[in-house]
């Protein structure tokens, strides 16, 4: 609670109108986990683009535009919104392949539909601020990637969780670079 004074005595309380639309995401997200259930698309995909609301957050508190914070925001939740029934969908393809004696699925389970959606989130972004298109690009390039990766065999758990983070980050330095250069940041 300190932290939240501090912030609020030197930032002002407009950082918070980020915090406070992610609050329904995020009560859905605890509303299943509660019962066990936050190992389900819905609740995950409700924490990853609720908790994206903390960079808006940021950006808000060091004085940037309420624009470039929702850009920000919304390039973190296409990322989000791709990359989660992606993983969903090769872990679930791994466990088929253990099970069929290394024969992989090639069922993708909506994740093509997922990646869709991201770039299309992505390109709405960058038509409210020309400024996300680096973000935009770089998830777009993130989700080709997936898209070629499900046509695939699956790859170990491990290498696909060290690939996401390294595509994630791709997609936040990016969204940053664009953002600052830009002149939105």
């Amino acid at each position: 609670m300190a932290l939240v004074g501090f912030a609020l005595w030197t930032a002002g309380p407009s950082w918070l109108v980020p915090v406070v639309l992610a609050v329904p995401l995020v009560g859905i997200e605890l509303w299943f986990d509660v019962r066990s259930r936050g190992r389900r698309l819905v609740p995950e995909l409700c924490g990853a683009v609720g908790a994206g609301s903390l960079a808006a957050a940021v950006i808000v508190a060091g004085g940037g535009p309420g624009l470039t914070a929702a850009a920000a925001w919304s390039l973190l939740a296409a990322r989000s919104i791709a990359a989660i029934p992606y993983v969903r969908s090769q872990v679930k393809r791994l466990h088929l392949r253990a099970a069929a004696g290394d024969v992989a699925s090639t069922a993708t389970d909506g994740a093509d539909l997922a990646q869709a959606v991201g770039v299309a989130l992505a390109a709405a972004t960058v038509v409210a601020l020309p400024a996300a298109a680096l973000g935009a690009c770089a998830v777009l390039a993130t989700a080709a990637v997936r898209v070629v990766a499900l046509r695939r065999p699956p790859v170990p758990a491990v290498r696909l969780g060290a690939v996401e983070s390294a595509l994630g980050a791709l997609v936040v330095v990016a969204t940053a670079v664009g953002l600052h250069l830009g002149g939105s940041a």
